[in-house]
């Protein structure tokens, strides 16, 4: 009897054994690049929806946060005094609520301490501290040589990439994967418009661009007539701050209405610079010449030297902020393995990460099978995107990865792809909306740049009913 029982166990084990050499248990290897709000984003969906996950986080600082590891650098967009102009009720991830317990205050509008604060408790909730190669800088991506050549003729093979990448101690290394995600963010090179690079380099008294921003000290401002070009965010907020002690503040912006607010006064667009080297011209056929310090308030390029002169085959125009081809701005057009989080903006952006981070790591994990679009579908769709100039009548090549309104059609394409979407997830961005737009219409209402009393709005939220309001 005994013999018979060995017999069972040894046939079973060999069974065993068979089937799993016949369905071999699969490991996919991730890179993710950058670890700010985008990144953990990445690295917590990847592991919570990829069994059997090789994952590596490269931060080439000493600790995460991207933009929001404020250390009062020079060369970084973070400012000393920044708010949010979002309120933290609706910039917290859907799974992870930013609540008041981040905050030093009772403030909806936070700083970027408390921001950075949240994001930690975010990465050491989902314990993502343990995927991050801190001090580690990316050096280059490309495809693997043999995998592209054999794809190029066969659309269902998806070539691996590799990372080189230096070490912390300065020793280099590779290493190759099968997904690469871009999550370093686009506010690392300073964006300079070409019909006004005559005034940022010849203006015969200071022009700087506001990634050098940090504090309104009075050696550079005080009693100065300074103009800010450019209105959104930071051109609103930095003049706000400089206008306490500045003798005059000019926002120049293609909304402005020639209102004012104290030493605060919008203008029209600026249109460039005369040839006297002083004299400021505005698209109105008005100008300025009284002008000391401008400002350029003008965003940021996409950059990512680690892809340029590589085998990648991406567009990255400088001056006019898109990247190409691109499917659905997220997946490389003709090599979906590698792809983009974090490229739309006039976003309510944490929780947009975190849908398009479940939608690469769903598509990864079916291996771009179940509905995944075709490459010539994926190329058509990208072209389109890319020369269309943004959603709706913009038709500017700037505004190729605006989004604003239509975020909420995108999160909905982004929540199909990662089989999220249900009805409580449409309930959700119901209420993201809603509280959106009435921040909007509040901020709004501060676009002279003279203050910005919409920050004192505070308010409560229950995400998991979908509720919010005003206090």
């Amino acid at each position: 009897m005994l013999r018979i029982i060995l017999i069972v166990l040894v046939a079973l084990t060999l069974t065993t054994q068979l089937e799993a050499m016949a369905h071999p248990v699969t490991t996919t290897s991730v890179a993710v690049i950058g670890s700010g709000a985008a990144g953990l984003a990445c690295a917590r969906q990847f592991s919570k929806i990829l069994p059997n996950l090789t994952l590596d986080v490269f931060e080439k600082s000493e600790d995460l946060g991207g933009v929001w590891n404020y250390n009062g650098r020079q060369d970084a967009p973070m400012y000393k005094n920044l708010r949010t102009n979002l309120p933290k009720e609706l910039m917290g991830y859907r799974e992870f609520p930013f609540t008041k317990k981040y905050t030093n205050d009772e403030e909806s509008y936070v700083t970027h301490n408390d921001v950075q604060t949240y994001l930690k408790s975010y990465c050491d909730n989902f314990n993502l501290r343990s995927y991050i190669k801190f001090n580690t800088k990316i050096d280059k991506v490309t495809y693997d040589a043999n995998d592209l050549k054999a794809s190029t003729s066969n659309p269902k093979l998806y070539p691996k990439l590799k990372v080189d990448y230096t070490n912390g101690d300065g020793t280099k290394s590779s290493k190759v994967y099968d997904h690469v995600v871009v999550a370093n963010g686009h506010y690392a090179r300073p964006s300079i418009p070409s019909n006004l690079q005559n005034l940022f380099s010849k203006f015969n008294k200071k022009a700087m661009h506001a990634i050098t921003y940090d504090e309104p000290d009075v050696e550079t401002y005080g009693e100065k007539v300074v103009i800010c070009i450019g209105g959104r965010a930071s051109g609103s907020d930095i003049a706000r701050e400089i206008s306490s002690v500045a003798k005059k503040v000019y926002v120049s912006d293609s909304a402005s209405s020639n209102t004012s607010e104290g030493n605060v006064h919008t203008c029209a667009r600026t249109a460039g610079l005369a040839d006297d080297g002083f004299t400021i011209l505005l698209e109105d056929g008005t100008s300025l010449s009284d002008v000391d310090v401008v400002v350029f308030c003008t965003g940021y390029d996409y950059a990512f030297p680690f892809l340029e002169d590589t085998n990648v085959d991406l567009s990255f125009v400088t001056g006019e902020r898109r990247v190409g081809l691109l499917y659905k701005q997220l997946f490389h057009a003709t090599h979906p393995t590698l792809s983009f989080i974090g490229l739309p903006h006039s976003v309510v952006p944490f929780p947009l990460f975190e849908l398009q981070a479940e939608a690469v790591a769903q598509v990864a994990k079916d291996r771009f099978e179940g509905g995944f679009a075709g490459r010539q579908e994926r190329l058509e769709a990208g072209k389109t995107q890319f020369e269309s100039g943004g959603p709706g009548d913009k038709n500017r090549v700037v505004d190729t990865h605006y989004v604003g309104d239509y975020q909420w059609e995108y999160c909905r394409e982004m929540a199909k792809l990662g089989k999220v979407y249900n009805e409580e997830l449409e309930g959700y961005l119901l209420s993201n909306k809603g509280l959106y737009d009435t921040a909007g219409e509040e901020r709004k209402a501060c676009a002279a740049g003279g203050n910005d009393t919409y920050r004192r709005t505070r308010f409560s939220r229950d995400i998991g009913a979908n509720l919010w309001d005003q206090l």
